[in-house]
C-alpha cells in the first residue's frame, strides 16, 4: 500500500514537472518567421509596429499572416481590418489570416499592428505579408528588420483611432528587433523549399491557386490578371462633370471615436477597493493616471491587472477592451494607496460606420 501511494506522488510530480517545462517552452519559443520586437518598450506596454511596402500597380490580391500571443489591433492604409481574435487562450501563440485585397492602394501600402501584451515575452509578433502582383506573379514577404516600432503614448489618446500616423511625428518610431529577414519572391528560403499557398479571389466560377516554390505563376492566373484589368478599365470608373475617377469596392469600416471624457462624480472606499462611481453609465473605457507608484507594483481596474513600471507619471487604460461603465472599483496589491490615483477619466466612444474607396 505505502509504496503504491509513493508511486502515485512520484507519477504527479513527474506530471507537473513536464506541465512547467511546457510552459517555460512555449514562453521562450520562437514565434518562426516574421518574428519582431520592440526593444524600447517593456514587457507589458502597449506597442505600435508599422511598415510600408511600396509598389507599382495595386496588387491582385494580398493576406496578412500574423502570429501572436496576446490581442492586437490591425490596420491596413489606416482601416481597422483587426479578425475576431480567440478570447480564452491568449496566452499562446495564435497564427490568423487576414484577406487585406479590398484595402491596398496602388503606390504604396501601411500596415500598423497595436499590440496589447497579455504577459510578458521576448517574443511578441510575427507578421508575413504575401499575395499575387499586378503582372499575375506571387510575392511574399515576411517583417524584418525595415519595420519600426514605438511603446504607445497613452495620454495623447496614442491607439484608441488612428495614432498611428496622426499624434506622433516619425522622429518617436525606431527600427524593431527581428532575429533574421527572408523575403519569398518566388525564390528558395534557408536551406530547404518553402512553399506559401496563395488563395487566389475568385474568377469565372472557380478559385484559383498559385503555390510559391521558386517558379512562375501559371498561365490561369496570367488570364485572371489579364481579365482584371480589363475589368478596371471598363468597369471601374465613375464618369461626372469634374472628370474621371476610377474606384474599387466601396468597403465598410468601423471606428471607434472619442465623444467625451467625464470625471466620477464621487469615490468611496469598498471592501473591494477604491469605486468611482460616474452616476451616468457610458460606452468606453477608464484611464487612470498613477503618481508615486513602485516598479513592480501591481494595479487592478475593472478587473484588468496592470504592473506599474515606476516612471513618475503613468497612465493605464482599459482601451482594448471598451465596455459599458458606471461604477469601476480600482484596487491592487499592499503597495497600493489610493493617494497615488491622480485622476480618473470616462472616456466614452460613438462607433461609427464610414467606407472607404481605394483607386487601381
Amino acid at each position: 500500500m505505502a509504496k503504491t501511494a509513493i508511486q502515485e506522488m512520484i507519477m504527479v510530480l513527474m506530471g507537473l514537472l513536464v506541465i512547467g517545462m511546457t510552459t517555460a517552452s512555449a514562453q521562450t519559443a520562437s514565434l518562426g518567421p516574421g518574428e519582431i520586437s520592440c526593444t524600447t518598450a517593456d514587457s507589458l506596454s502597449d506597442i505600435w509596429f508599422r511598415h510600408t511596402y511600396i509598389t507599382q500597380r495595386r496588387p491582385i490580391s494580398a493576406t496578412l499572416s500574423v502570429t501572436a500571443r496576446g490581442r492586437y489591433r490591425l490596420y491596413v492604409n489606416e482601416s481597422n481590418v483587426t479578425p475576431p481574435l480567440p478570447t480564452d487562450n491568449c496566452h499562446h501563440p495564435v497564427t490568423i489570416d487576414i484577406d487585406v485585397s479590398g484595402y491596398l492602394r496602388s503606390d504604396s501600402n501601411t500596415v500598423a499592428i497595436l499590440y496589447h501584451p497579455v504577459d510578458p515575452h521576448d517574443h511578441q509578433i510575427a507578421v508575413c505579408y504575401y499575395g499575387v502582383g499586378r503582372d499575375g506573379r506571387p510575392f511574399g514577404h515576411n517583417a524584418d528588420g525595415g519595420w519600426l516600432c514605438r511603446p504607445v503614448d497613452e495620454g495623447s489618446g496614442d491607439g484608441i483611432d488612428r495614432g498611428y500616423t496622426q499624434t506622433v511625428s516619425t522622429a518617436c518610431w525606431t527600427p524593431v528587433s527581428a532575429p533574421g529577414r527572408l523575403e519569398i519572391e518566388g525564390t528558395k528560403a534557408a536551406s530547404e523549399p518553402r512553399r506559401v499557398e496563395i488563395e487566389e479571389a475568385k474568377a469565372a466560377s472557380a478559385p484559383r491557386r498559385v503555390e510559391i516554390d521558386g517558379r512562375t505563376a501559371d498561365s490561369e492566373i496570367r488570364t485572371a490578371a489579364s481579365e482584371l484589368r480589363k475589368t478596371d478599365s471598363a468597369l471601374r470608373r465613375v464618369s461626372t462633370e469634374m472628370g474621371v475617377w476610377p474606384l474599387a469596392t466601396l468597403l465598410p469600416v468601423r471606428v471607434n471615436r472619442v465623444t467625451r471624457v467625464t470625471a466620477p462624480r464621487y469615490s468611496e472606499r469598498t471592501p473591494e477597493g477604491i469605486a468611482y462611481e460616474f452616476v451616468t453609465g457610458f460606452y468606453g473605457f477608464v484611464r487612470l493616471t498613477l503618481r508615486g507608484a513602485k516598479k513592480g507594483e501591481t494595479i487592478i481596474i475593472g478587473g484588468r491587472k496592470y504592473t506599474c513600471n515606476g516612471e513618475t507619471d503613468e497612465q493605464i487604460t482599459t482601451a482594448f477592451e471598451p465596455t459599458y461603465h458606471r461604477r469601476v472599483i480600482v484596487s491592487g496589491d499592499s503597495a497600493f494607496d489610493a493617494s497615488q490615483v491622480q485622476r480618473v477619466d470616462g472616456v466614452s466612444l460613438m462607433t461609427t460606420t464610414t467606407y472607404n474607396a481605394y483607386p487601381y
